[in-house]
Parts: structure tokens; sequence; C-alpha cells
């Protein structure tokens, strides 16, 4: 495509068929795989993509929006793409720490992917405080440092070795 002096190149991949092929390849079950879209990447050309997710949820894999609240077209997304998932970014759950206004959105944005049949992540938990928060909000799962840092790849074999026991 032409635009000015400049040239602009696309490419595309049919991201279904590439992991459908990749869980042959390697025989991994596709429902043992979370497929993480982010926002910003669905919004920029939502229908292509949600005809891919269709792919995806058919062949079996789990496709979660990520990143939720990053960018600007947040309700649009959730109206025309049917995810599995939805994790909401942490710089929105760092907003809604420090304002009741945030926390209303926060809540009513968790009402309303469970609402919408969906499992809801909150990425960034640091403190205990957030953790009781989410929890009281209905969130299903969390991640970020109150957990743990981000590991080694033998690190993390090891603990799932151990149980995470340690």
């Amino acid at each position: 495509m032409m635009s000015g002096s400049k040239t602009e190149i696309y490419y595309y991949i049919d991201v279904a068929d590439t992991m459908t092929g990749l869980c042959k390849k390697y025989d991994v079950p596709p429902k043992m795989l979370h497929i993480e879209i982010t926002e910003t990447a669905v919004a920029d050309e939502t229908l292509n993509n949600k005809h891919q997710i269709e792919l995806l949820q058919e062949r079996g894999f789990t496709v979660e929006i990520d990143d939720f609240g990053k960018g600007s077209s947040s309700l649009s997304l959730l109206k025309d793409i049917k995810a599995d998932v939805l994790k909401i970014d942490m710089g929105f759950l760092n907003q809604s720490e420090e304002s009741a206004r945030g926390n209303v959105i926060l809540e009513s944005v968790i009402d309303m992917a469970k609402r919408l049949g969906m499992e809801v992540i909150s990425e960034g938990v640091e403190t205990e405080k957030q953790l009781a928060n989410l929890t009281e909000l209905g969130c299903d799962m969390f991640q970020g440092y109150f957990f743990s840092r981000p590991i080694p790849v033998a690190a993390f074999e090891e603990l799932v070795r151990e149980g995470f026991s340690t």
C-alpha cells in the first residue's frame, strides 16, 4: 500500500491455523493453552480479529483480552469480541486504589465481565489490600508481585516439582 512517499507493508498470518499446527506438531492439546490478545491489537482490526478469535475458540483454545482498561475502545471491544477471559490492566488497578470513583468503575467492569460469561484476572496485584479489595469485588484470578517477582524458567520448574511448598 502506498501512502505518500512511504511504502507500508502489512504481514498477516492465520493465527488459528498457526497455533493449531503447532499444537499438532508438539502434541499439546489446545485446551491447555490460553491465547492473550491485547486490547489495542484487537481494536485495530476488529472484523478479522473477531473471526480469528472464533476459530481459536472452536478449536479449543481459551482466548483472553489482555491489558483491558489501557486503551480507549474497551467497552466497544467487549460488545464486539466474545473472549473467554478479561485481564484488567495493572495501571487501571493502581488508579482505582487511589480513588473511590476508580473502584466503582473497577467493580462495574468485573461485574460486567462476569455477566458476559468471562473470567476476570487482575494484573499488577502488589499488596494484600489490593488482593482483598479485588476478591471482594469478585475477581477470579490475580497476578503480580504480591505472589512472586518474575523468575527464571528453571526456578519456576523447580517450584512446580516441589508443589509450590516453599
